[in-house]
């Protein structure tokens, strides 16, 4: 049997496509296909509701709604999920911590005692539900992903404005 070498493979599909798409979209437009597909698939809509905002979007934040989602998560879940957070996670929530809370913070923190890897992701999951509701409810904004468009053209020189109209 012969394979079509036209076909490329997808990076995407299925539930990992349309949490790609959520992720993207604008807040009124992804509360409506969420809303229709919990029409369809309520199993689904919740999946990607789960996946809207995770533990590692605390990088997302602005500088603002960092504090603000300190002031929200409970310091006991903070510090577990400090466990498995990555550098990056670690230093973005610490810039948003005075240095007292820090000094306390780090003192609480060696005192812990060992967590299995599940627990921590378990409580690292509960923080991202706690911050998707921020989110959602506008306590919480996320830094723009992308430059915009027009703005990378226009500081290259190769954007001029908008194309005058062609005479035929």
């Amino acid at each position: 049997m012969v394979k079509d070498s036209s076909q490329k493979p997808r990076l995407f599909n299925g539930p990992a496509l349309f949490v790609a798409i959520l992720r993207e979209a604008d807040p009124a437009f992804r509360a409506a296909l969420i809303a229709g597909v919990r029409k369809v698939s309520p199993i689904h809509a919740r999946l990607a509701e789960q996946c809207e905002f995770v533990f590692a979007d605390i990088l997302r934040l602005d500088a603002a709604s960092v504090e603000t989602a300190l002031r929200m998560i409970p310091e006991a879940d903070l510090l577990v999920a400090w466990k498995l957070a990555s550098p990056a996670i670690r230093d973005v929530l610490s810039k948003g911590m005075t240095e007292r809370r820090q000094k306390d913070f780090a003192a609480a923190f060696t005192a812990l005692p060992k967590m299995h890897r599940r627990q921590v992701i378990a409580v690292q999951a509960r923080i991202g539900g706690i911050l998707r509701d921020g989110v959602r409810e506008g306590r919480l904004r996320l830094r723009a992903r992308r430059p915009n468009l027009r703005e990378i053209l226009q500081n290259s020189g190769k954007f001029k404005g908008a194309p005058s109209s062609h005479k035929r």
